[in-house]
């Protein structure tokens, strides 16, 4: 039982970070495209 317990809080903990690094890199890409097509304006 709590061997289980443990199991389901490694999976959750894998889960969250998976989701914050795809996130995180949705998050970059969009302002790297947004810093792109600010700069082209200008220069």
């Amino acid at each position: 039982m709590v061997k289980l317990v443990a199991l389901l809080d490694v999976i959750r903990w894998i889960a969250a970070i998976l989701s914050i690094v795809l996130s995180g890199r949705k998050l970059y890409r969009w302002l790297r495209k947004k810093f792109r097509s600010k700069r082209k304006p200008t220069s």
